[in-house]
């Protein structure tokens, strides 16, 4: 069973944190056996450990609290072993922490607020909306059963153990218990809480509460007309299938085959359903901003895999794996600017110059591998854009431009980096020949429209009409990516390269904003 990352596994806690918490208990133990069963070697083994793994992720720019919360309980239970004369008290603290964990647990099931529920909601962002919600809240209740388990198993051990004065054997089980019991305990309880949910529930992000304002009678839609054809235009493009997946999970439709985004607002998304019904599905919290737009319909798709159990492909990891600097590359300001028609006609050349010498190096890789079979599959002839770019600078600067332009810091950095890695290597090269040409396929015809409109000049750039349908193109190149035969440690190299490339291009569009 497979917990989805960024759901429970995430808002109730992970492997280093359990790991660490673990670790000066099990210090504890080795010190006091190999420095002569002293109780203050045992502690001061398990301070030190714990402060050398919180330097650690310090400097990993990690959570380190972990580790010394572990060594606190470790210090408070050497007062109390000290006091006591029995060294296993050192582990009393421990033993009372989870019958107490225990009982809470059992207590929030008693009295309708499951603990669960309650950590899961302040995590999304609910509140206490989740209760609103007869069924997430019968299934939070059953859930955190499973977390009730956890610590009666923990008890169930380190009770015959404390009993037995068995100092080595607790502090060994402490280790023993942490991460492993903690991974069952999140994919059991994920389990319980899917196999809780009615048919068609669109699952912990987004509780169902009567009452709710159908799209037509919202009243905090922040979204305009124009913004929500836009996300439309993109979702029925470049997410077709994910619409799909989003609906049979989530929309009540388990059997749909088509599904195109009609419409949108603050807190959900419609979908017509097979050009008939339509299907509308809840965003887990109300949206203020379009950029929330894309995280919210990635949970969902994410959350729908999960329930519909398809494993991610390599396309849709690949995407993944860049969103966060997509989001980034849309916000430096040399964009926004030209987004807004603010810039002029060599403002915006500087850019098309900025595109000739990266597309130069991309299209040479090209010409130079002509028996290659992965550079020849990727790249249709269709693709090439060195001719139309500078077609572009010869509109926008006149006949002379390859003596007007030059190539700034972060370009050298960029083409540099292309000529290192794609000319023998075929995966390198798909790294970067997906990050410029699907992107500049993509939000390049927004980039086009708003030149065209404000400049009127120099956007052959972006005319990507021999290919035909657009999107049937990128959905072929997304299969293509998917049946290439690469093994996970080549489809790994691959994301990591692409993040430089989105990195490489983002740093390039932030130079021109201080030329």
């Amino acid at each position: 069973m497979t917990v989805p990352s960024g759901d429970l596994a995430e808002l109730l806690g992970g492997r280093r944190a359990a790991i660490d918490a673990s670790l000066p208990p099990l210090a504890f133990a080795l010190g006091w056996v190999l420095v002569g069963r002293s109780l203050i070697a045992g502690t001061v083994a398990a301070i030190v450990v714990a402060v050398a793994v919180a330097g650690w992720r310090y400097r990993r720019d990690e959570q380190s609290r972990a580790a010394l919360i572990g060594a606190l309980g470790v210090a408070v239970g050497a007062l109390i072993a000290a006091r006591t004369g029995r060294v296993a008290d050192v582990f009393l603290l421990q033993l009372a922490t989870n019958a107490a964990s225990a009982l809470a647990w059992a207590v929030s099931i008693a009295v309708r607020w499951p603990l669960l529920g309650i950590i899961a909601g302040a995590a999304l962002g609910q509140k206490t909306r989740w209760r609103k919600d007869p069924a997430l809240l019968r299934a939070y209740s059953r859930a955190s059963w499973v977390w009730v388990g956890q610590y009666v198993v923990r008890l169930a051990v380190f009770l015959p153990l404390y009993a037995a004065d068995s100092v080595i054997a607790l502090g060994m089980a402490r280790f023993a218990l942490s991460w492993p019991l903690i991974a069952a305990c999140l994919g059991a309880s994920w389990w319980v809480l899917r196999r809780s949910l009615p048919a068609g529930h669109p699952g912990i992000r987004h509780p169902l509460v009567e009452g709710a304002e159908p799209m037509s009678t919202a009243s905090a839609d922040p979204f305009t007309p124009d913004v929500v054809a836009q996300i439309a235009h993109h979702m029925n493009s470049d997410h077709a299938a994910d619409n799909v997946l989003i609906v049979r999970a989530f929309g009540g439709h388990p059997a749909a085959t088509s599904a195109v985004m009609s419409g949108l607002d603050a807190t959900g998304i419609e979908f017509e359903i097979d050009g008939g019904a339509i299907a509308r599905v809840p965003f887990g919290t109300t949206l203020t901003a379009r950029p929330q737009v894309r995280g919210e319909v990635t949970r969902l798709f994410h959350e729908a895999q999960a329930v519909l159990g398809i494993k991610p492909a390599f396309s849709v990891q690949l995407r993944d794996a860049t969103a966060d600097l997509h989001d980034k590359a849309t916000r430096v300001p040399y964009l926004g600017e030209l987004m807004r028609g603010k810039l002029d006609a060599v403002a915006y050349a500087e850019m098309v110059a900025q595109h000739w010498y990266a597309y130069r190096e991309l299209e040479a890789i090209v010409v130079a591998n002509p028996g290659d079979p992965i550079v020849q599959a990727f790249h249709l002839p269709p693709l090439t854009r060195l001719p139309k770019i500078e077609d572009d600078l010869a509109s926008l600067l006149g006949p002379q431009w390859q003596d007007l332009i030059t190539p700034n810091e972060a370009t050298l950095r960029y083409t540099a980096r292309i000529r290192e890695v794609c000319t023998d290597w075929p995966g390198g090269f798909v790294a970067h020949h997906y990050t410029r040409y699907l992107g500049d396929l993509s939000g390049g015809q927004f980039i086009r429209k708003v030149v065209d409109r404000t400049i009127g000049a120099g956007t052959s750039f972006y005319d990507f009409s021999d290919l035909g349908d657009l999107a049937a193109f990128k959905e072929d190149y997304r299969h293509l990516l998917d049946a290439t035969t690469w093994d996970d440690a080549e489809r790994e190299r691959i994301v990591v390269e692409s993040r430089i490339a989105y990195e490489l291009n983002i740093e390039v569009l932030e130079q021109l904003t201080t030329r």
